[in-house]
């Protein structure tokens, strides 16, 4: 038996989604056992001895990689040269005698006469851009979609699994309390608004303010940023959230536990769309955060929870006495919240929700993101 190891397992890594440690320990678990399978079916052919002796082949070659990736993790770079994504050609510089031509190799069928004239060639303008942006957030967006669902055709019902069971722990205290409208408002929708919404803005700062996760891979495909991988991630649970919530209030109103009637149908989807970009905004300042300052990731389960406190998720801030509705109010989520409630409830108006605030905040949050999605480029692509 004759087999080189090594590039066979070379060959396989770069065929792998991605390169993390998890997917090459997965990958040489797999070889390993198929090696141990066609061992234990040959049991004429070959002996325990030559057995072991392949199995040894197996690991040499195994460390021989690990200790490759380490070398390429200690020189600062993210993987070995043999595994880094091929760089795409680059054009001369633009020559003042003449037009730029760009060298023909063999395998091409076509060169570059001219940078001015492919330049010319090149539709410009907002609508161009606004168009390649769409196309690759919403190839993103299928791709996402499909490796969340995996192979399951069912496997989108367990993302509605998570708010329904929210849902229900929040109106199971209500009622446990003795509490079935909350100021005035029914409290089954009450719940399914705030919880639905929340979940949206944790669920958002989790996937993305802690980063690219396995999806840093897509960032190697040409035309698509980290901000494209973000945009599809955060509009893939937009969508998921809002459709849970209105599938949700739906059902009761089926029911009749209680009546659907949007007060302003237009305003409310309004401030559902600018919670979505509140908490986008939000989860990109999270990642530069956590890029800088690593150490702070152990603390954002505290801080997720207080945040669910100070949000606005179960009560309203008309409940709490002036004294301790001042501690509550600093938060621009609150008043998202709030206001998409008043918006909602024909029983409720918000007096302390402030329109201008919550638009002020979020304009200003939006900018903080963008700058902090920007700085993120003086690093290294990772997951």
């Amino acid at each position: 038996m004759n087999l080189n190891f090594y590039e066979l397992l070379r060959a396989r890594i770069l065929t792998l989604p991605d390169l993390s440690a998890s997917s090459r320990g997965l990958l040489y678990r797999r070889v390993i056992a198929l090696a141990n399978d066609y061992f234990s079916e040959r049991p004429d052919e070959f002996n325990s001895k030559q057995h072991r002796e392949v199995l040894s082949l197996i690991d040499t070659a195994i460390k021989q990689i690990e200790a490759e990736f380490a070398a390429a993790r200690e020189a600062g770079i993210r993987v070995p040269e043999w595994a880094a994504p091929p760089k795409p050609p680059q054009l001369p510089s633009k020559s003042a005698s003449g037009p730029t031509v760009v060298p023909i190799e063999d395998n091409w069928d076509d060169y570059v006469e001219s940078t001015a004239e492919q330049l010319q060639r090149t539709p410009h303008g907002l609508i161009h851009a606004l168009r390649t942006q769409l196309r690759v957030t919403g190839a993103l967006l299928a791709h996402y979609a499909s490796t969340t669902s995996g192979t399951e055709p069912y496997a989108f019902l367990w993302l509605a699994v998570e708010p329904v069971l929210q849902v229900l722990l929040v109106i199971s205290l209500y009622y446990a309390f003795g509490h079935t409208v909350i100021y005035s408002m029914p409290a089954i929708p009450f719940a399914i608004i705030g919880v639905c919404s929340w979940l949206m803005f944790r669920t958002c700062f989790t996937k993305i303010g802690t980063g690219l996760g396995r999806e840093f891979v897509l960032c190697y495909l040409p035309g698509v940023s980290r901000f494209d991988v973000f945009l599809a991630k955060s509009i893939f649970y937009f969508l998921t959230y809002f459709i849970s919530s209105t599938f949700m209030l739906w059902i009761m109103s089926v029911l009749d536990v209680a009546r659907m009637e949007v007060r302003a149908p237009l305003t409310y989807f309004f401030y559902w769309v600018t919670i979505w970009l509140f908490s986008l905004s939000f989860s990109m300042i999270g990642s530069y955060a956590l890029t800088i300052f690593p150490a702070i990731r152990r603390f954002l389960l505290v801080v997720l929870r207080v945040l669910y406190i100070f949000s606005g998720v179960a009560m309203v801030t008309e409940q709490m006495p002036d004294e301790g509705k001042i501690y509550f109010l600093w938060n621009p989520l609150l008043h998202g919240i709030q206001l998409m409630k008043s918006s909602y409830f024909y029983e409720y108006s918000s007096d302390d929700a402030n329109v201008t605030y919550f638009l002020g905040s979020l304009v200003f949050i939006i900018f903080a993101g963008l700058v902090a999605e920007r700085a993120q480029y003086r690093f290294e692509v990772r997951a």
